[in-house]
């Protein structure tokens, strides 16, 4: 029979990963499509093997902008830079903001 001691000895302490989330909005305000869903679930997938996205609704300059919110946990702020880079460019946007640990701040495309 296995001991609680014994099977925790073999597990490997699991490291806190930082929680980065993405900020896209669209250019004209209005709700992501299908495909340009596809093209972020696609990019994220295709670098992180676990992710959540989100739809909400921002603002900006006083008008409401839809919003997709990308979270992925990681300890690797500069690859999910270089994520938000490829997003910004795909998505035809010139920045994509990006929160760490209660800071934010924008990735150019």
């Amino acid at each position: 029979m296995n001991s609680i001691p014994a099977i925790a000895a073999r597990s490997k302490a699991a490291r806190p990963l930082s929680l980065h989330t993405l900020y896209l909005a669209t250019r004209d305000g209005a709700p992501f499509s299908r495909a340009e869903r596809g093209v972020v679930a696609t990019a994220v997938a295709a670098r992180f093997p676990g992710f959540r996205l989100s739809d909400t609704l921002g603002s900006f300059g006083g008008r409401p902008v839809a919003t997709l919110l990308v979270d992925v946990a990681a300890d690797d702020t500069p690859r999910v830079m270089a994520l938000a880079r490829d997003l910004g460019l795909a998505l035809g946007q010139g920045k994509v903001g990006l929160a760490v640990g209660g800071q934010y701040q924008n990735i150019s495309a």
